[in-house]
C-alpha cells in the first residue's frame, strides 16, 4: 500500500514530520502489524503508519497535543 498522505502542519520543536521518510526507510523491511508511538506529538508518524496499513497505539502526555 503506497498511498500518498496529507498531514496537517503543526510546527513545534521536536516534530518528526521531516523524519517520516527516513523512519519508513529504516523500518519498512521489519515484519510488524502494530506500532507504539510512545512520544506521538502531532501524530505524523502514527498517521504515516496507518496509511501503510499498520495498527497504531498513540501516546503523548504533552498538554499541547
Amino acid at each position: 500500500m503506497d498511498t500518498e498522505y496529507v498531514f496537517p502542519t503543526t510546527r513545534y520543536q521536536g516534530s518528526k514530520v521531516k523524519l517520516r521518510s527516513w523512519i519508513w526507510e529504516n523500518i519498512k523491511d521489519i515484519s510488524f502489524d502494530t506500532a507504539l508511538d510512545l512520544f506521538g506529538g502531532t501524530g505524523c508518524i502514527g498517521y504515516m503508519l496507518k496509511n501503510k496499513g499498520k495498527n497504531v497505539i498513540y501516546n503523548d502526555i504533552l498538554k499541547f497535543n
